[in-house]
């Protein structure tokens, strides 16, 4: 009797561990740190625990530079350019459950390393060439992607002394950093900063992304449209791929994907009859496998010659959100 009851005792021991254990699984929560270089984009995640339905309640703390989308089980954040005021503690989270939890920290990053940045056409670009101490006489120089065009940036004194083929479009700031406005789709290329000493700086790889429309981006009830969405440039051979997606009231969905090469750099999508439900797309570009850039897309829709139907340009139609 008394070795039945002992075992009784350990199964009852066993079973209550093995509760708690599954307990504490349930319970916990992804933390992850990580530190971002200064002047870097970065895109965080926010996954669903459910696949294939729309994601997470919650709420973000917007920052002027911080952008969010939402794609199939997913809430994607993106951070463009990443400084102090970013730093902090990103929850991910499922009505009032805390699924995961990213925290941002930032850090230098050595000067002799490449920063690789998308930029759709007509954004900013913003790129800080920093160092310790200061520097009178900056120089930025800008090849195109393709080698064919070069162009010197001299900088004395925080003033810009030359501004070829950028039509006035560049501002120096007092801490080295470069801005171009309205980027082109012909802006695409590399950026390198140097100084008087011949001491290098940091160097910035561009990849430009548009959209268009033909024949037009306004249509009329049933008329045929093809949206392309097209990358300046390769950094190598089948890192980017561009997804078209049908952006509805509860997300957005998949409908063309494309991995791109040195022969193919766009992705194109036909609507066979236009109408009011299908006039809300979005070019997604993947660069080996994570989210750099999503360009947002509008029809203007016509179904009798006074009425246009008009979608706002903001992507964000995430249940699922970060929060700071």
């Amino acid at each position: 009797m008394q070795i039945v009851q002992n075992i009784w005792s350990a199964n009852f021991f066993l079973k209550s561990f093995i509760l708690i254990l599954v307990i504490v699984a349930s319970t916990c929560i992804a933390y992850e740190k990580k530190y971002i270089p200064f002047g870097t984009d970065i895109t965080i995640e926010c996954k669903s625990p459910t696949p294939g339905k729309p994601s997470f309640s919650g709420s973000f703390v917007r920052r002027k530079n911080t952008y969010e989308f939402s794609y199939l089980d997913t809430v994607y954040i993106q951070i463009l350019d990443f400084s102090q005021n970013n730093r902090g503690t990103y929850r991910c989270v499922s009505g009032n459950k805390i699924i995961s939890v990213i925290s941002l920290e930032l850090t230098e990053k050595s000067t002799s390393e490449e920063i690789v940045k998308f930029r759709s056409v007509g954004e900013d670009l913003i790129m800080h060439c920093k160092r310790l101490t200061k520097a009178t006489h900056v120089q930025w120089d800008w090849i195109s992607f393709d080698s064919r065009r070069r162009v010197a940036i001299k900088v004395e004194n925080d003033i810009i002394i030359s501004d070829n083929s950028f039509d006035g479009r560049l501002e120096i700031s007092s801490n080295l950093t470069l801005k171009l406005s309205l980027v082109s789709f012909r802006d695409a290329g590399q950026f390198k900063c140097h100084f008087s000493e011949q001491t290098m700086g940091k160097t910035f790889r561009l990849i430009t992304v548009q959209v268009k429309a033909s024949p037009s981006a306004e249509v009329f009830h049933g008329n045929i449209v093809s949206l392309t969405c097209s990358v300046s440039h390769l950094l190598s051979v089948n890192d980017i791929m561009l997804v078209w997606a049908k952006t509805t009231a509860t997300g957005s969905i998949p409908v063309q994907t494309r991995i791109l090469n040195n022969t193919v750099k766009e992705n194109s999508v036909i609507i066979e009859d236009a109408s009011k439900e299908n006039i809300n797309w979005t070019c997604l570009v993947f660069h080996e496998s994570e989210l750099v850039a999503f360009l947002p897309f509008q029809l203007l829709y016509r179904e009798l010659a006074t009425n246009i139907y008009k979608t706002s340009i903001h992507a964000s139609t995430a249940k699922g959100m970060f929060f700071l």
